[in-house]
């Protein structure tokens, strides 16, 4: 009767709740998950530039600014090795920064996790 049909639709309303739950928790999980690969991603930009592109670019410069320097080298090598310098900084600087994003990203999504979970409260199953 009308009691069953309560217990049937509280058992319901439960089922969907622990659906939502679920789908929150893998939508959590998948949005880390992509935080966490565009972090790494911008983690090896990061080491990539600074480690090698812009050292040796520096080198390049170097080198072809002390041939300019003593008349061996022309002024268009010049300008090409300090325009390729000033580039590689310059996307070494935007890799940082996608780098501080990336992590801000991921402490947002850890922060809005735990506070879903603190206003929804944990269950016991």
């Amino acid at each position: 009767g009308a009691y069953q049909d309560s217990i049937d639709a509280a058992e319901a309303r439960t089922r969907s709740i622990d659906y939502t739950e679920r789908a929150m928790a893998d939508d959590v999980v998948s949005r880390v998950l992509e935080a966490q690969s565009t972090f790494e991603d911008a983690a090896r930009r990061v080491a990539t530039y600074r480690d090698a592109l812009v050292p040796r670019s520096e080198g390049a410069y170097r080198s072809v600014l002390g041939a300019y320097t003593v008349g061996r080298g022309n002024l268009a090598q010049m300008l090409l090795a300090q325009r390729d310098l000033l580039n590689f900084k310059v996307e070494y600087e935007e890799a940082k920064a996608d780098l501080e994003i990336a992590r801000v990203g991921i402490e947002e999504l850890t922060v809005l996790s735990l506070a879903s979970l603190e206003e929804g409260g944990v269950r016991d199953e």
